[in-house]
């Protein structure tokens, strides 16, 4: 293999590794809420909020074309449903059937019934956050019908107004999400299709140059606690900040891969291998950390404040944590569980 070849590859991944990690990260602290937070953690979770889901995205889209393989669109379905809708399928009926045993002994949020097991074939009724399986479905079956790198720019730019326009599709099958952010899926994969070697040092620097963007925008809204009025201005400028955001952890995340030490850099790259799964399970133990925590009054305790901020780092830590070490250590070594929560097999 050419080194350049292997360079490239070696730093498209490193870089989007990591921002990959501090996106499921992000969506962890950006899931956890309570009455019982300081005013300033609200703050930081609606600047989380304003690209955490964008970043994830993009990344995913930009994995898309990084990791390409030539195979049929009938295999490559298949694999995708396996990797995703079998997974969403399982955690589902999990996450259902403890939130349907446990009401009597703790608070659950967002309680379901039993018709929950038959609506999630076409809605995330175990928990809305599914939606994002629902999404990444039908990006994957959407892509690989465009081949070529200029045929998937021109998908970004239609994908551009059925953004602006996506609250008209209907909620049903989660198409309204997946339309809302085919727009970052697509900025990924261009991306992925035209960084090289020669214009990672000139991309990177554009993303320093749009995080500036980011830092402003966010100052606006928390100043105004909103975007100006009006449809179209406020949605082109929240599109702005979703990608100023996107910007500005790319940057941080290739700052992390030059920098970083590296037992923390490898440990950087471990939680993105289990981002998928994380992003599975990690409200199903926050909601377990949260409600253990308010049975015994944690958050009411003196003084009010570290006990708040201890008892979120706590269920995010569970919410992280907990999904990465049964990942890793119990349900990639089998391979009925490598393949219901859609992860690689590992025996050893």
């Amino acid at each position: 293999m050419d080194p350049n070849t292997h360079q490239k590859k070696t730093l498209r991944y490193e870089t989007i590794d990591i921002a990959k990690a501090f996106a499921i990260i992000l969506v962890v602290v950006g899931h956890f809420q309570s009455p019982y937070m300081p005013h300033g953690y609200e703050i930081m979770r609606s600047v989380i909020y304003l690209f955490h889901m964008p970043l994830f995205v993009f990344v995913s889209g930009f994995l898309y074309i990084a990791t390409w393989r030539p195979t049929s669109y009938k295999h490559f379905v298949v694999k995708k449903f396996k990797r995703l809708m079998i997974p969403y399928l399982f955690v589902s009926i999990i996450i259902i059937g403890l939130k349907l045993l446990t009401p009597g002994a703790m608070t659950v949020e967002n309680p379901v019934t039993c018709h929950a097991f038959l609506e999630i074939f076409y809605s995330p009724a175990a928990g809305f956050f599914l939606w994002f399986i629902w999404a990444l479905w039908w990006m994957m079956l959407i892509i690989p019908l465009f081949h070529t790198p200029a045929s998937r720019f021109w998908l970004f730019i239609l994908s551009i107004p059925l953004h602006f326009y996506s609250h008209l599709l209907p909620e049903t099958f989660c198409l309204k999400e997946s339309a809302n952010m085919l727009v970052f899926f697509c900025a990924g994969s261009i991306t992925a299709d035209y960084m090289n070697i020669k214009t990672t040092n000139r991309l990177n620097s554009g993303w320093q140059i749009i995080s500036i963007l980011f830092f402003i925008l966010c100052a606006s809204v928390l100043l105004t606690h909103q975007f100006p009025p009006g449809f179209r201005f406020s949605s082109i400028l929240f599109l702005i900040t979703n990608f100023s955001g996107i910007a500005m952890f790319l940057s941080l995340s290739n700052y992390w891969r030059l920098y970083a030490p590296k037992k923390i850099l490898q440990q950087t790259f471990s939680i993105a291998y289990s981002s998928f799964l994380i992003y599975l399970l990690h409200t199903t133990f926050e909601g377990l950390a949260k409600a253990i925590l308010y049975k015994y009054d944690w958050f009411m305790l003196h003084p009010l404040l570290v006990s708040a901020w201890i008892g979120a780092t706590i269920v995010i830590l569970c919410g992280t944590l907990i999904p990465y070490w049964l990942g890793t250590n119990i349900f990639s070594k089998f391979k009925l569980t490598s393949f219901l929560f859609g992860i690689q097999h590992n025996a050893r």
